[in-house]
């Protein structure tokens, strides 16, 4: 079981400019329930008990979310709205909570670097990239950790997408071990689609053993002087073995404004009290922009 998962959150959020400058990205809402939501429930939901953020000083919202706010919960049982009170509390409190400040954004193989002294060297751990969401009824991290457990070794998860949208993505070189587990080969970030070994990209989530961190202090940095998580888990694969998990699932990137609209369109559509009249105003818009 994977007790500890790690959440690089320090990054600037540029495409979301200008509303980045004072809501950190993974705060931004998907109907009522932010983005960052989803991937700390996944990590709950499939065991996890530590959670640590890389975050920047500006972002505090980010652990703030996850603290009590006693005012609240008073306001609310005084006016008898039990059903917020239990909505606001959702994730559970038992979890521990680290945060690590990541002075520099110097890629996310330094982010996931910073958080080594507080992972014990015997453990596999998670990493979890929140702007990344995997709706379904099995958590997306359970699924790896169920291989990463079977093969007692490093594992990725990794989903279809067709092939003209590999030049985007992480893209993984692999052996078929069974349908929905591969050995890995090596890994190709953002390939031209007649360069991508596959059409099997990485959606940010991550099981790692402590030997990551040998392999990332000796990455050299890329162009822009960002250490590459990419170039740590070739290393790794040539040395060890490293496996992918084929995610079950419907993925949503919520990385970009267009891939946010997606995802908050289809949970507003997954909300019963909302689903008719959200229908209704598509309707009105289409028929009013075609």
């Amino acid at each position: 079981m994977i007790k500890t998962a790690v959440f690089p959150v320090a990054g600037k959020g540029t495409r979301f400019l200008p509303v980045t400058k004072v809501i950190p990205k993974e705060m931004i809402p998907l109907v009522d329930v932010p983005i960052i939501h989803y991937a700390i429930k996944e990590a709950v939901d499939s065991g996890v008990e530590k959670l640590i953020f890389i975050n920047s000083k500006n972002k505090q919202s980010i652990i703030n979310y996850l603290k009590r706010n006693y005012e609240l919960e008073k306001f609310l049982e005084n006016k008898g709205r039990e059903d917020l009170i239990d909505l606001i509390k959702e994730l559970p409190r038992k979890v521990e909570v680290v945060e690590v400040i990541q002075e520099e954004q110097l890629g996310l193989g330094h982010a996931v670097n910073l958080s080594s002294k507080h992972i014990l060297k015997s453990e596999l751990f998670a990493v979890l990239l929140g702007d990344e969401i995997i709706y379904s009824d099995k958590p997306a991290l359970h699924q790896i950790c169920q291989v990463a457990n079977q093969y007692q070794g490093p594992t990725l998860g990794v989903v279809e997408v067709v092939n003209e949208e590999v030049q985007n993505y992480g893209v993984i070189d692999a052996e078929v071990l069974s349908e929905k587990t591969y050995k890995i080969l090596g890994m190709v970030e953002k390939p031209n689609l007649d360069e991508a070994p596959s059409n099997l990209i990485v959606p940010g989530r991550y099981i790692f053993n402590y030997d990551i961190f040998n392999f990332l202090k000796n990455s050299a940095t890329g162009v822009q002087g960002e250490y590459q998580l990419t170039d740590a888990i070739n290393a790794q694969a040539k040395n060890e073995n490293f496996y992918a998990c084929l995610l079950e699932g419907e993925r949503f990137d919520t990385g970009t404004p267009l891939g946010c609209l997606n995802a908050t369109l289809e949970f507003s559509l997954n909300k019963p009290a909302m689903k008719e009249k959200v229908l209704e105003i598509m309707a009105e818009k289409i028929k009013k922009y075609s």
